[in-house]
């Protein structure tokens, strides 16, 4: 977020305090349903998101941070195991088997503490797997 002061008088009567006007630059990211973003993980991790980010190979898995309340989702296309773990949390890893056998196109992943590993997710082929975070810190979603 930018910021600059502008240093306006909001009255020239003698013993009147001013004050200061604030003017704020927001940017706006619409994306897509289904985008990864391409490696805009928000304020608090600029070059995270979604496209890998910091050069060589994409990983699977790579949601950026996910804020309190906040959610990542994402859509499997290929079967296999993908492992993945929480930067922050070094006990928070987790794997997604990814099989056309499986029954669940959809999953949801509940974030509920940082001390425990992250529950196993199965999902179909071209499923979706979505992280909601439910704790009071961050936490992300990273291929190993």
């Amino acid at each position: 977020m930018k910021h600059a002061y502008a240093a306006r008088r909001t009255s020239s009567t003698p013993g009147k305090a001013w004050i200061p006007a604030l003017l704020f630059s927001v940017a706006l990211v619409v994306l897509a349903c289904g985008s990864s973003g391409g490696g805009y993980g928000g304020p608090t991790n600029p070059g995270g998101g979604g496209g890998g980010g910091g050069g060589g190979a994409a990983k699977e898995l790579n949601s950026g941070n996910i804020g309190i309340g906040d959610s990542y989702s994402h859509t499997f296309t290929t079967a296999g195991s993908f492992a993945y773990h929480c930067n922050y949390h070094s006990v928070m890893k987790g794997t997604v088997t990814v099989s056309d056998a499986a029954t669940e196109s959809v999953v949801q992943v509940n974030i509920v503490s940082s001390s425990v590993k992250f529950p196993g997710a199965t999902v179909k082929t071209g499923g979706t797997v979505t992280w909601t975070n439910n704790t009071g810190m961050t936490h992300t979603v990273t291929s190993n």
